[in-house]
């Protein structure tokens, strides 16, 4: 299978499946609680005696010699350092679990402001699972999952933390291309239509991978992470779009950042129309359900206070 999209989309699809930059699948956090020893009990029994029982009394602990005593104070220094880590990172974590509540378009109860490319047709059955928006576009320049309506997804996305998680589930039944079953690159974008160098909106965007009957014909999920939602520069990966260099590359202003982009979203979007590149008519049947936007949890802080470690799939059905 080809794009019609010529020499300048092949040898970018040829690179990018080259490189590392291979399809980003559905991440999951799997964390466990380790419970810790308090300091503040271990202070008590040796300042008081080690209580023996229920019965209430204390039993005095034998003489040490300053030598001893000097090296369980150095303990005791420690743990309460160690302590204050912890308890430091925890109010960390506490304090980023008042971001919003995380989100998830399942089509179960509508469309929820979803559309591809303005066509919002729901299936009752044969989704991902259940419900789920059924695109048949046909002579089309791309397919265009998009919102700009739900401000769930929308606005100032770095409410949801420092880490979030952008997803949706796909299922490809054909992208025709003439008469030929082809492939088409597809991407999330986060769309800010405040723009004032002449193009339609200013965006940062990720591609996911591609999408074809041979490689999403079963439903797939694709997925990113941003780690960095207050970061200045694009991280690695991500381009831009609201300005062009003298090649007609575009870039991303130079009056804007990733965080301004993100903090200000319109329209988000989960597309084939990929900046700087054109197309020719085109026939799409595609479904797609679990729209979701979710706070990641830092792994640095879990690991800190020995939390377990993150496992990420590409879930496939």
């Amino acid at each position: 299978m080809i794009p019609e999209i010529g020499v300048r989309c092949t040898k970018f699809l040829r690179s990018f499946r080259e490189t590392s930059l291979q399809p980003v699948g559905h991440f999951g956090y799997i964390y466990m609680r380790r419970r810790g020893h308090c300091a503040h009990t271990r202070r008590n029994e040796l300042r008081y005696g080690k209580n023996d029982g229920y019965t209430g009394k204390s039993r005095m602990p034998e003489p040490v010699d300053p030598e001893t005593a000097n090296r369980q104070n150095v303990s005791m220094t420690m743990n309460r350092s160690n302590n204050a880590t912890k308890y430091a990172l925890l109010g960390l974590m506490l304090t980023a679990g008042t971001a919003a509540a995380d989100v998830t378009t399942t089509f179960n109860n509508g469309t929820e402001g979803w559309s591809i490319s303005g066509r919002d047709t729901i299936d009752a059955t044969g989704g991902n699972p259940g419900a789920n928006m059924h695109g048949l576009l046909f002579d089309v320049f791309g397919a265009d999952v998009r919102n700009n309506t739900n401000t769930d997804f929308l606005g100032d996305l770095t409410r949801y933390g420092s880490s979030i998680e952008l997803s949706i589930d796909v299922q490809t039944s054909s992208i025709q291309f003439d008469n030929r079953e082809v492939y088409r690159e597809f991407i999330v974008e986060l769309r800010d239509y405040d723009n004032d160098n002449g193009f339609a909106y200013t965006s940062v965007w990720f591609s996911l991978g591609t999408i074809s009957q041979e490689d999403s014909g079963d439903w797939t999920t694709f997925s990113v992470v941003i780690d960095d939602t207050f970061a200045d520069a694009l991280p690695v990966g991500w381009g831009g779009f609201g300005d062009e260099t003298d090649l007609g590359e575009p870039i991303l202003p130079d009056d804007r950042t990733f965080a301004s982009v993100l903090s200000s979203v319109d329209e988000l979007a989960f597309t084939t129309f990929v900046p700087g590149f054109f197309f020719g008519f085109t026939n799409f049947d595609i479904q797609v359900d679990n729209i979701s936007i979710r706070t990641v949890p830092a792994p640095s802080a879990l690991a800190l206070l020995g939390f377990g470690g993150i496992v990420a799939t590409r879930r496939r059905r």
